[in-house]
């Protein structure tokens, strides 16, 4: 037996693109009206969206010089990066201008916590300086707020206004400077004339957030970045709705930062100037007293130019004071600041610098010890005393100072020593000119007294000038490199972006319908994907939807796709069948899963056009629970049908063939009226003899049989037929249904089976659709 070509033989992953995206490009209506209401929608928003404005400022740490931050050869190694316990500069700027100190101060400055709008139907607009009318709370606490408070205001005439407060039910009407009671909160609204006028009939929302919840929105939208560690340059930005907001947030903190700095750097200062100031009055004090003694011892002995009677040892004498001067002076100045030191109340306040020890080692290791407490000072206000960099630093302080102590008390211990030796020397020079007179050595131990500390007074003096002068010229940490300037144009919402993101949007919700539409679709839709489920079950063709809405082929002119697809169908099933010259009658039956499926239709179509070519052709309903051949032909209300025969053993083969008046070839056995016991009238041998009767007057017997998942009608009369053709309808059977057929073939039920699609529609895609009518547009013409 002759077998069609089947697909199945070739290769089965072969991919094909035009498969997977014919579903969306049959849906091309649904893409175009979504990615039409998408981009609509888009445009909208951009009309209605708040613009947001970028503004950004740059700042260069000042390179000041390096007073003992690292000691010796260690700071070239921290300077290398060698020694990881060093912290960068950069860093530490960063979090200081990060720190929830400044912030406060900045929000407190400018009350960017309470923000106004405009509301313009959709739309908001930002106030900002030319407001109509200022919050004010009446609370002294600062943090009178837990959470966000959000106040509707409509202004209705110069002297009255609405507000709706948490967008509560309740909207109230007050005159403007009237307290307000919300819950624990008290506050008015204070108009501004100058600009209340332009806003008449307006709607305002303000929204007052707590501090705390400002700062932290303040943190999250501040962008803090550094160009480099070695350039030093840092650089803010700020995205708001209100340039002229963002502007003044990042001045004003830069200008805090600033003087915050400034103020640290004076600390030390001050802390110099208080202790100089301090030994200059006891100094003071001391000399005065000296001076008297002095002024007593003359007038008691009389004496008025004592030097000229020494004048020929003044030149080692002079000499030697002036390096016992020099020795008690810094002696002195020693104990100054092992006293200062030593100072229980004073852990962790500055060292005096530059006062006069000449010992560059101390100095350095006072400097060092002044940075610390600085950058310590400057940490605190951003965290507490318990965090590791703090307990660090106090680490540090602390080793810092029993190293000071230490050298400081080693050098004085050194001067006492060269003292003792000046003083031994002078004592020499002394025995050598025993012979000036007592009293004038007691005096010279008075005046040497004197001109040490008149010498250790003008010293200090000098540097409580220096000191006072270091203070009034105290520069900044930073250099303000651009003010804050802000971006012409808006950085959000972009335009081309968001229209953009509307039209992959418009593309993405159909193409997510038709794919999931795709996913839970579980019908047939083409000839392909038919081929696919039942295996090794010939395919006869596919029959399109008749676009003409007719059910019956009537001529053989007739070039609709439906006559053509019958046409091809009917040479598929001769070549199946192999027919030659020889043959007898043809037996077929056609059959589906369920009703519905368009078996009676394929059955009656196909008999007329085996009748078209001159061949005797019977086409016979045995479906005679649910007969539909009666709705194709207009003479089955005239005659009796086949229960009809098989029930009255009277009856002849004559009275139930109905002749066809239009077509000679072409005759007609109806199912006849609705019987109780059909499956023993199909497998009576009444029915078998009556086929065995019609096969000699036909060429082809076609037997509209009843759906095989339903009734056991058609497996009965199965031993009859030379071939099965096994109608599917697209867009209608499950495909889990196919099982159904593909086990009748496999078990070999329905002889010499074959199956044929249904109502295949060609404008979506399915089916090949050319050949079918062809030469119709020809014939229009």
């Amino acid at each position: 037996m002759n077998t069609l070509y089947n697909p199945q033989d070739e290769e089965k992953d072969n991919f094909n693109l035009i498969e997977i995206i014919a579903p969306y490009l049959r849906s091309w209506k649904t893409y175009a009206v979504s990615i039409t209401l998408c981009v609509i929608g888009a445009f909208f928003y951009l009309k209605q969206a708040t613009p947001i404005y970028e503004v950004s400022t740059s700042l260069m740490l000042k390179d000041e010089e390096k007073g003992g931050g690292s000691i010796g050869a260690l700071g070239d190694f921290e300077d290398l990066g060698l020694l990881g316990g060093s912290s960068s500069k950069v860093d530490n700027e960063l979090e200081i201008l990060k720190s929830r100190y400044l912030l406060n101060k900045v929000i407190e400055k400018l009350n960017v916590h309470i923000s106004y709008w405009e509301i313009e139907g959709f739309k908001k607009n930002p106030l900002y300086q030319n407001n109509p009318f200022v919050f004010k709370s009446l609370g002294e606490n600062k943090d009178y707020l837990l959470e966000e408070l959000v106040l509707n205001v409509n202004v209705l005439n110069e002297n009255e206004f609405n507000i709706q407060i948490n967008d509560e039910d309740e909207i109230a009407t007050y005159s403007w400077g009237n307290t307000i009671n919300f819950e624990d909160i008290k506050f008015i609204l204070i108009p501004n004339m100058d600009y209340l006028s332009r806003y008449l009939n307006s709607e305002f929302k303000i929204y007052i957030k707590p501090i705390d919840l400002a700062i932290e929105d303040l943190q999250k939208r501040i962008v803090y970045s550094a160009s480099s560690k070695k350039n030093e340059v840092i650089k803010l930005s700020l995205k708001d709705a209100s340039k002229q907001r963002a502007k003044d947030v990042l001045n004003t903190l830069v200008e805090l930062y600033n003087d915050n700095a400034i103020e640290d750097k004076k600390e030390v200062n001050l802390k110099t100037v208080e202790f100089i100031k301090n030994r200059l009055n006891l100094i003071k004090e001391e000399l005065a007293v000296i001076e008297g003694n002095a002024e007593s011892f003359k007038q008691e002995h009389r004496l008025l130019n004592i030097e000229s009677q020494t004048s020929l040892f003044s030149d080692r004498i002079n000499k030697s004071k002036e390096a016992l001067f020099t020795t008690e002076k810094q002696i002195r100045l020693g104990e100054f600041m092992f006293e200062h030191l030593i100072d229980k109340e004073k852990e962790f306040a500055l060292i005096p610098v530059n006062i006069g020890l000449e010992n560059g080692g101390l100095t350095n290791l006072s400097q060092s010890y002044n940075e610390i407490v600085i950058e310590r000072n400057r940490i605190v206000q951003s965290t507490n005393t318990l965090n590791p960099v703090i307990q660090n630093l106090d680490a540090q302080l602390k080793n810092l100072k029993e190293n000071i102590q230490l050298s400081l008390n080693n050098y004085i211990e050194t001067l006492k020593i060269t003292q003792q030796e000046l003083e031994n020397q002078e004592r020499g020079i002394n025995a050598r000119i025993a012979s000036i007179p007592e009293k004038e050595r007691k005096y010279r131990s008075i005046a040497r007294q004197q001109e040490l500390k008149e010498s250790l007074y003008l010293f200090l003096l000098q540097k409580y000038e220096e000191t006072s002068l270091s203070l009034a010229a105290t520069s900044s940490n930073s250099k303000v490199i651009d003010k804050a300037y802000g971006s012409r144009k808006p950085v959000a919402p972009v335009g081309k972006l968001i229209l953009l993101v509307g039209f992959l949007v418009g593309i993405m919700i159909p193409t997510v319908i038709v794919y999931i539409k795709e996913l839970l679709n579980t019908k047939i839709h083409n000839k392909k994907e038919l081929e696919s489920l039942v295996g090794d079950i010939p395919i006869l063709g596919d029959i399109p939807t008749s676009d003409k809405n007719q059910t019956r082929i009537k001529t053989t002119s007739d070039r609709s796709s439906s006559a053509e697809a019958f046409r091809i169908l009917t040479t598929n099933m001769n070549f199946l069948m192999g027919r030659d010259k020889n043959e007898t009658c043809k037996t077929m039956c056609v059959t589906s899963t369920i009703a519905g499926e368009g078996k009676t239709y394929i059955s009656v179509n196909l008999s007329t056009v085996l009748s078209f070519s001159k061949k005797k052709v019977l086409l016979i309903g045995t479906d005679v629970r649910s007969p539909k051949m009666a709705d194709y032909f207009a003479e089955s209300q005239q005659h009796m049908g086949l229960t009809n025969y098989l029930s009255d053993l009277s009856m002849n083969i004559s009275d139930i063939v109905v002749k066809q008046s239009d077509n000679p070839f072409l005759d007609v056995i109806f199912s006849g009226i609705v019987p109780p016991n059909p499956v023993e009238l199909l497998s009576s041998e009444r029915f078998k003899d009556l086929l065995e009767s019609l096969k000699g007057d036909y060429d082809y017997i076609i037997m509209d049989t009843a759906p095989v998942s339903l009734v056991t009608d058609t497996l009965l009369i199965s031993k009859y037929a030379d071939m099965f053709i096994y109608v599917t309808r697209a867009e209608y059977l499950d495909k889990r249904m196919l099982d159904i057929p593909r086990n009748l073939y496999k078990q070999e039920r329905l002889p010499n089976m074959a199956m044929v699609l249904n109502d295949i529609d060609v404008k979506k895609g399915y089916g090949y659709g050319y050949g079918y009518g062809y030469g119709e547009g020809s014939k229009k013409k």
